[in-house]
């Protein structure tokens, strides 16, 4: 529901081509309303059966509803780093190599809650946006800039001439999270699940950053470890605006 809700907010009156798909029979009060609603403002909505819902949402929780929406339209990276001008304090997140939906779509999530500007992802080897990321994101993909690159390595560059200190997640990260000092325009770099950071990623990074954690944990999912640097990078904006 929540997803289906946000992406209706996001999409405002530019609804052209979307439906709203809802399961045949008997519906909670919330679906009904929903339904009632879109109805109303002029959306297209149709019934289905159970079995096909199910196969449209890869067998996903849909509490009997969902939405059928254009393509996901990425943004040009260039733009997003253009939309960090003249601002005082940027945070980018880019993905090298994220392959699982669930951790993407959480990682936009936590982006979009900690106010990041824009999330940059290769175009190959790497999960892209998909019903399934819309859905753990809970509609927070609608409200986040995101590119796909072809050369990753030569946006971190682009992304350096523009002024930002690239800060990479690693087990072997040299700087402790507490110690980092984190200014200006920064790019949180997060490595793929089983791999991390790839070499010309790493070798691209001003600071490698490591998140202590206790000896009986070998390491943090990618999601958590990206949701942690996020809010560290929002907490030095506010001690910013404390000075």
């Amino acid at each position: 529901m929540n997803p289906v809700n946000e992406a209706l907010t996001a999409l405002g009156d530019n609804r052209s081509g979307c439906e709203l798909l809802v399961r045949e029979g008997p519906l909670n009060p919330r679906v009904a309303e929903l339904k009632t609603s879109a109805a109303r403002q002029g959306l297209r909505v149709r019934e289905v059966a159970k079995d096909k819902l199910d196969a449209l949402t890869g067998g996903g929780n849909h509490q009997g509803v969902a939405l059928r929406t254009n393509p996901f339209e990425y943004t040009d990276e260039l733009d997003i780093l253009a939309s960090c001008k003249g601002l005082e304090h940027a945070t980018l997140l880019v993905l090298d190599g994220v392959q699982d939906p669930h951790n993407f779509g959480a990682l936009l999530r936590s982006a979009a809650a900690f106010g990041i500007k824009g999330v940059i992802i290769p175009r190959d080897r790497a999960a892209q946006v998909t019903p399934t990321v819309m859905r753990i994101a809970a509609g927070a993909a609608f409200h986040m800039p995101i590119a796909r690159v072809t050369n990753l390595a030569r946006f971190l560059d682009l992304a350096k001439e523009a002024g930002f200190w690239l800060y990479g997640a690693a087990a072997d990260g040299a700087v402790s999270l507490p110690k980092v000092q984190m200014k200006g325009h920064i790019a949180l770099l997060m490595g793929a699940e089983d791999k991390g950071l790839r070499r010309l990623s790493r070798e691209r990074c001003d600071v490698l950053v490591s998140i202590p954690i206790e000896s009986t944990t070998e390491s943090l999912n990618v999601a958590v470890a990206g949701g942690i640097l996020m809010y560290a990078s929002v907490q030095r904006e506010v001690a910013a605006e404390e000075e």
